[in-house]
């Protein structure tokens, strides 16, 4: 009796853990190759904003919304832009460079 007990605790801890529930989806499927600026972005959620809270300095790293970083397993990255669907690219949310702009997911700083 006691291993049916324990045996049902865990699979009802196990069953409420499993249906763990999703609270943001967002596709970043903008159309852009590169260099949209995530303040230009309006998604199914509606648009996006930028707020600048830190010490970032004069010239912060900007987020662009693009295909130029696909989505990809580890390891994978850096393809850009590889349709895998009619519809979808696998856009991403990244940080690019102030010098060279959108570079996929690449951020480069200067020395002062």
């Amino acid at each position: 009796m006691k291993k049916l007990f324990t045996l049902f605790t865990f699979l009802t801890i196990t069953s409420f853990a499993a249906s763990a529930q999703m609270f943001w989806v967002e596709n970043f499927e903008s159309g852009s190759t590169g260099g949209l600026i995530v303040s230009g972005y309006t998604g199914p959620n509606g648009p996006w904003t930028l707020n600048i809270l830190g010490t970032e300095g004069a010239s912060p790293n900007p987020w662009y919304v693009s295909c130029a970083e696909n989505g990809h397993t580890t390891g994978g990255c850096g393809t850009g832009c590889v349709a895998v669907s009619t519809t979808a690219t696998l856009a991403t949310l990244h940080i690019g460079s102030t010098v060279l702009g959108d570079l996929g997911a690449s951020v480069m700083s200067r020395m002062n």
